[in-house]
């Protein structure tokens, strides 16, 4: 008996795997997005620890009560030493953590600060203190250092 055997299906075709360029850019791309991922990992941890801190220890406010004039100490860490510095602020404002927009000096030097009127400041510190930024004008605020 000659039997025939029915015909074969034709083979199917093979599925071939991407070419090289677009595995390429297929790893570029998840390179990409773990760098991006390890970045704001990296930027948050960064953020939530503050490295220096700020330590309120006189405020002194302006006649008409709107202003406030914060002597503070800051201190950045073990790799620095303390800092006295001076902020103008809104009475109703609390010191941020930043360093003092109008004075700051090395170290723990006796400073005084007064207001003579509304917008005249006095910040007066030791003979011999290593100031290091001081402003003679903040706003409408005249700074004189005695």
């Amino acid at each position: 008996m000659n039997a025939t055997r029915p015909a074969a299906p034709p083979p199917e075709k093979p599925i071939r795997p991407p070419g090289a360029i677009v595995r390429g850019i297929a790893i570029f791309l998840s390179g990409c997005g773990v760098v991006l991922v390890i970045g704001g990992l990296l930027m948050w941890f960064n953020h939530s620890l503050e490295m220096c801190g700020n330590d309120k220890l006189r405020p002194t406010v302006s006649p008409n009560g709107q202003l406030q004039a914060v002597l503070f100490r800051r201190n950045c860490g073990a790799t620095t030493s303390f800092s006295t510095q001076v902020s103008i602020l809104r009475t109703d404002e609390k010191l941020p953590n930043e360093m003092g927009n109008v004075f700051r000096a090395a170290g723990e030097p006796p400073v005084l600060i007064r207001w003579v009127d509304n917008t005249h400041l006095i910040i007066d510190e030791s003979e011999g203190t290593e100031v290091f930024f001081r402003v003679i004008k903040d706003g409408n605020i005249d700074i004189a250092d005695h």
